[in-house]
């Protein structure tokens, strides 16, 4: 795992935050992780084996039209009953995009 790598000279993870907003595996710790084990290798196998057994579907937002397929074929439900709405979704003119690398102060 890697807990103790960064992409970012002399940091660990641990120390790297992303605008000091972003905690260490955030996705993990909203999840139900503790945020005092996000470091602990056993601890995070053991919470990756317990979503493996309780989810039968993550949806993804980026891929949401491939996602809603599998979610109706799970279902069994046609696709025509399948449909989303954008809400609380940005308008394309005030959407500002962040190239990859400046995510790590790269230029």
């Amino acid at each position: 795992m890697l807990l103790h790598r960064s992409d970012r000279k002399g940091e660990s993870l641990a120390e790297f935050r992303f605008k000091k907003t972003v905690g260490l595996n955030q996705q993990m710790f909203d999840l139900g992780l503790d945020q005092n084990l996000l470091l602990n290798e056993s601890a995070v196998k053991q919470k990756i084996s317990e979503l493996d057994h309780d989810l039968d579907l993550v949806m993804i937002v980026g891929r949401m039209a491939e996602s809603l397929v599998l979610m109706a074929d799970l279902l069994c439900l046609p696709l025509e009953e399948v449909v989303s709405l954008d809400v609380n979704r940005r308008k394309n003119d005030l959407r500002v995009r962040i190239p990859h690398a400046n995510l790590y102060g790269a230029a």
